[in-house]
């Protein structure tokens, strides 16, 4: 009879008939990082999370363990690994992923670190 009431009364419970609300993204993780076919190359694989529209990624030169000034690069798909080159070798770079989704920016992945060659 539409009367909510009643149904409510019965012990029924009314499921949501619209979208939900969009949640913030989770914060993503590598699934691999390695070393590259040529010297000064790193390749690196990312784990996708949902909601997710774009991944940034970006590393910097390790002093111990604290990294130097941080290069960002955009990873619209990370259906490939992708590959950095250009990188110096006998040098120890941190890499980190962070992801894009409708309400903002998830934050940074923990530092990964690994020894270019």
């Amino acid at each position: 009879n539409d009367d909510p009431v009643i149904f409510a009364a019965s012990g029924f419970t009314a499921k949501p008939t619209g979208k939900s609300a969009p949640q913030p993204v989770a914060v993503p993780t590598f699934r691999s990082i390695d070393f590259g076919v040529n010297s000064g190359q790193i390749v690196v694989a990312v784990k996708s999370v949902a909601g997710a529209k774009s991944y940034f990624i970006r590393y910097a030169v390790m002093n111990g363990a604290t990294p130097g000034a941080w290069t960002t690069i955009a990873a619209a798909s990370i259906q490939k690994s992708i590959t950095l080159s250009s990188l110096t070798p006998t040098t120890t770079y941190g890499f980190q992923v962070q992801a894009l989704g409708v309400l903002g920016y998830s934050d940074w992945s923990p530092i990964e670190t690994i020894i270019c060659i």
